[in-house]
């Protein structure tokens, strides 16, 4: 259960970074879709989340999850990195 509560978290954080980005290039855009419904439940699923991990890890759950959010942000730009490389076509 852990480690199900660990991991849907650095998700939900990772989707409260990109999903609010997305909505303002839709809105920019004048795109009739929007992700504000979706923010919402993403946000209250987080809060949950938190609460559930809180009470798991004994009411402060802050030094693992800091831990985990920074490994994982290291990650995440390793792969931007990785995935900018291999779609960035070669000069002529």
């Amino acid at each position: 259960m852990l480690a199900y509560l660990l991991t849907t978290w650095l998700v939900e954080r990772r989707a409260a970074v990109i999903y609010p980005t997305y909505e303002e290039i839709l809105r920019q855009s004048d795109s009739p879709v929007s992700l504000r419904a979706i923010i919402a439940e993403e946000t209250r699923h987080l809060a949950d989340i938190e609460e559930q991990l809180n009470q798991r890890l004994g009411g402060d759950s802050s030094k693992v999850t800091q831990d985990l959010q920074s490994q994982e942000a290291k990650l995440y730009q390793e792969w931007l990195a990785s995935m900018s490389q291999e779609h960035i076509p070669e000069p002529h």
